[in-house]
């Protein structure tokens, strides 16, 4: 009885991991054209994909490469660190130290004796005076962004920290300025206001005499009434 008991659970975990997958599929193939937009840069909402990058739980982005591809996501997340998220972290550093003070160490709390990111890895630029601050500050900016992406987060750890907020205050003596940005850009609320506008505009153009407009064709007319 204890075998076959044992075989029907087994089978059960199959059957399970089966529908699981096939949830997934659906899931990922529904939510495909609301997450069109982070397929590509644009810049007017980069912010968007910004606070997918600095939420510990996301920054894997395995939504976005489940439905791209591996290679496509790297290549975007590339782009929006270069052209994003680098340039928001030198401006927090630029804010935070005077011109003169490059790299300058940032953990000197109480209770805590870990060197910041910045500093650590850029010694021999900062030896080099002929580099310019700019590659220093680029280079530390770096070594602090792929320090967060390669540290493991579990769902304890944000439990314990009381959320995203909370886990970003823990960790801060480690990442101040990813800390900075994500306070930033995660405390940006959610709002439905660009949704409904499109349900407005698309309300108007669909009177009694135009029920006949295909999907294709409204898209494209709210799209150049965009313009």
């Amino acid at each position: 009885m204890e075998g076959t008991r044992d075989a029907l659970a087994d089978t059960d975990l199959t059957e399970q991991q089966r529908f699981c997958v096939e949830m997934r599929r659906e899931v990922l193939t529904w939510m495909r054209p609301f997450l069109e937009p982070l397929f590509t840069v644009v810049p007017d909402k980069a912010h968007a994909f910004v606070a997918l990058m600095v939420d510990p739980r996301y920054k894997g982005l395995g939504v976005i490469c489940g439905l791209i591809g591996a290679r496509p996501c790297q290549a975007l997340r590339t782009r929006y660190d270069q052209e994003h998220l680098l340039p928001m972290l030198s401006t927090f550093y630029k804010a935070s130290h005077a011109a003169s003070d490059p790299v300058a160490a940032t953990s000197d709390r109480a209770g805590t004796d870990a060197t910041p990111v910045g500093e650590e890895g850029c010694e021999d630029l900062l030896e080099d005076e002929s580099i310019p601050e700019e590659e220093v500050v680029h280079a530390a900016m770096i070594a602090e962004l792929k320090k967060f992406r390669s540290m493991e987060v579990s769902a304890r750890d944000l439990e314990k920290a009381g959320g995203v907020l909370g886990w970003w205050r823990t960790y801060e003596h480690l990442f101040p300025y990813m800390a900075s940005v994500a306070r930033a850009i995660l405390a940006i609320p959610g709002s439905q206001i660009e949704c409904e506008r499109i349900f407005s505009i698309a309300g108007l153009i669909v009177g009694i005499r135009r029920t006949r407009l295909s999907p294709e064709a409204l898209d494209e007319i709210v799209n150049m009434s965009q313009l």
